[in-house]
């Protein structure tokens, strides 16, 4: 029996069928009819101990998922049961399953990096599953987490000083809603997309027609285990040194600089915590060059260019030629095709694209930095054939030059290079 057999869609409210109302009453009986009792005999121990301390997946042969599903299920209907008795729950409530990415971050002669996925509820559920496992996940079996990948640089294992957790998929429904805020202008493209199915003969079945808005910067939170968390410490660090940052580029930098390794390249957060304790400012200033720290500090602006490939500087330009814009994987992008594809699917004319990050050069040039597969397609669609080629002598359109290209609106966060800023700031 696997979790895909059993879980419920979170609208499923019915009462507990035979199987699940023995599963959490044995539950019940483990824990005493609480929930992290941390003031019991059991000290600091949390749930997870004392189930596994008690193989409750022995006892009722649940796998490792199952039993976190339940262990979810427990927790958000305890207060409905008197006594324990989950049967006489009319409405059940049933919690979003998610899988989640755990990383544990150990602290030894050099560095060390683990990463397990786990199924709950919860990220507090999710680390204490990896919790378990390293106190005692080698002496009692099974585990409750999946082992995804080891980072180790040098040493052994050692005491664990942070998590992290991130969610990787749902795996049930989720009935959760959202509200969001819009603007007028955006009220009224709503309104515009309602009138055109009201008055016109379109199918949806066989019509195309974008309907809705593109909301301003919508960007994803750092992950956030602890309170005490160095990332969540360093990224507002971040934040206040460069207040003025989008957060979209800020976070670009972010994921891709800070959190990225290298190869061969010492991991930035491991400088960041031991040499310069917690403070990223001085890691982004350098060697006392600054060229991240003038990146990030802009100024930026959020742009509309009207551009065609030769308003782009000669490294942008080569790189496209050379992916013949996202025709080829020269650079060994991972998933290339799939997101060229993706791009390709969502590209727009109307400038109100997913802004990409750029840097402009004094010549008026741009360097492109983010958003390389969103600015192909969208250029591509300046691409216009030769009147001259003759289709009964070619089976493919005849290419035009670059600088024929038509102009297309891009959408864009826009600063100086900081390599001209440096320049002019040393020959003055």
């Amino acid at each position: 029996m696997e979790l895909k057999d059993i879980i419920r869609n979170t609208t499923d409210t019915q009462p507990f069928n035979k199987f699940e109302v023995a599963v959490l009453r044995e539950i019940y009986r483990t824990l005493g009819g609480k929930i992290k009792n941390r003031n019991s005999q059991s000290g600091d121990r949390t749930d997870m101990y004392l189930l596994m301390d008690n193989d409750i997946i022995g006892n009722l042969a649940l796998d490792k998922d199952i039993l976190m599903y339940f262990y979810s299920l427990y927790k958000n209907n305890l207060h409905n049961t008197i006594d324990g008795n989950f049967s006489s729950i009319d409405e059940v409530v049933v919690p979003q399953m998610k899988e989640y990415e755990v990383k544990m971050y150990q602290n030894v002669n050099s560095w060390r990096e683990a990463t397990n996925s786990v199924v709950a509820s919860d990220s507090d559920d999710a680390g204490d599953a990896l919790d378990w496992e390293i106190d005692y996940g080698n002496m009692v079996n099974p585990e409750l987490t999946t082992h995804l990948d080891d980072f180790i640089e040098q040493g052994d294992y050692d005491d664990v000083f942070d998590m992290d957790v991130n969610v990787i998929r749902n795996l049930n429904e989720s009935i959760t809603k959202r509200k969001i805020i819009i603007t007028e202008s955006q009220l009224s493209k709503i309104e515009e997309d309602l009138k055109y199915w009201n008055v016109s003969d379109a199918n949806p079945n066989k019509n195309k027609y974008e309907m809705g808005v593109e909301l301003e910067e919508e960007v994803t939170s750092i992950p956030i285990y602890k309170d005490n968390n160095p990332h969540k410490r360093i990224y507002e660090k971040m934040r206040r040194e460069f207040p003025d940052t989008p957060e979209y580029v800020l976070q670009d930098y972010y994921r891709n600089i800070i959190l990225m390794r290298a190869p061969g390249h010492r991991p930035a957060m491991k400088d960041i915590l031991n040499t310069y304790n917690g403070d990223p400012i001085p890691y982004i200033k350098g060697d006392g060059n600054g060229w991240w720290y003038n990146y990030l500090k802009g100024p930026w602006k959020l742009q509309v260019l009207n551009v065609n490939p030769m308003d782009f500087d000669k490294r942008t330009v080569r790189a496209f030629e050379q992916r013949d814009f996202g025709n080829i994987n020269a650079y060994n992008v991972p998933n290339d095709e799939e997101r060229m594809d993706t791009q390709m699917s969502m590209r727009r004319d109307d400038g109100m694209n997913e802004p990409v990050i750029i840097l402009q050069n004094p010549d008026g040039t741009y360097q492109l930095i983010e958003g390389w597969h969103r600015t192909m397609s969208i250029l591509k669609m300046g691409d216009k054939p030769t009147e001259d080629y003759d289709d009964e002598l070619w089976d493919e359109e005849s290419p035009t030059e670059l600088k024929d290209w038509d102009k297309v609106k891009l959408r864009a966060f826009v600063a100086p290079n900081p390599d001209f800023i440096k320049k002019e700031t040393q020959s003055s």
